[in-house]
């Protein structure tokens, strides 16, 4: 709790007034979930909430950017702490921006208690990868508000904004490392591949980490030494994504 006092100086005389308790510094906070997804599947991103007064109302305004072009899907609090709240509604919604907000209400009525202090997923966002995505690719899920919506938390006792912390979505295109082409197999074609990319200006493995055959980080000259001696002299196979 904090006193503000606000003081006036008239040229011959001073005024002031005090206030206490006018302001109350809270740590409650919205967070969005770090994800990776592949190209052409949903991902759930998970906001997780912190209140440290009870409350009846979230707003949740969020905003998609970045290189890997997401749509969003839909939204669920199923298994979240808000899961029981009566009212859940899309208030907002601009697909070429990619702007969205959600308004969560416990109760319009009193039927439904608020939501105690504590902390837990307070919803469950989904949203499509394209199909033409590839790596190095992420969007941003933007939690801080936009134009004239803004995260809010409401309850009996106070209205306030928390703190945001934006959540991400990386592409995981990984699914066979060592196939370098995306034939789905890992062949002699992939050397083939790898060598026309790296030595002859062929096109890049459409996902970089299967083109990464020993895991080593880069796709490089090690990575067909790795497949031959896999496909050719009993080596090791190419290490999990």
């Amino acid at each position: 709790m904090h006193d503000v006092t606000l003081v006036i100086d008239t040229g011959g005389d001073t005024l002031s007034i005090q206030r206490p308790q006018h302001i109350i510094a809270l740590a409650d906070s919205l967070v969005g979930d770090n994800i990776s997804g592949k190209p052409d599947s949903t991902v759930e991103m998970v906001v997780y909430g912190r209140n440290t007064v009870p409350i009846n109302q979230i707003t949740i305004p969020f905003d998609v950017n970045g290189t890997l072009d997401m749509d969003y899907d839909s939204f669920s609090t199923d298994g979240c702490i808000t899961d029981y709240f009566e009212n859940q509604n899309k208030i907002h919604s601009d697909s070429w921006l990619k702007q969205y907000t959600i308004q969560l209400l416990a109760s319009s009525s009193g039927t439904s208690p608020e939501l105690v202090p504590g902390d837990g997923p307070v919803i469950k966002l989904y949203f499509t990868v394209p199909s033409s995505a590839h790596s190095g690719q992420k969007d941003t899920v933007a939690l801080g508000g936009y134009g004239s919506y803004e995260p809010y938390f409401s309850g009996s006792l106070l209205d306030y904004m928390p703190l945001t912390h934006n959540g991400t979505v990386s592409l995981n295109c990984c699914q066979n490392r060592g196939d370098a082409d995306g034939g789905g197999v890992v062949n002699a074609g992939d050397i083939s591949y790898l060598v026309a990319y790296l030595f002859l200006s062929g096109p890049q493995p459409p996902c970089e980490t299967e083109g990464d055959a020993d895991g080593g980080g880069a796709v490089n000259p090690g990575d067909v030494s790795y497949l031959v001696a896999y496909l050719f002299l009993s080596g090791p196979p190419p290490p999990p994504c």
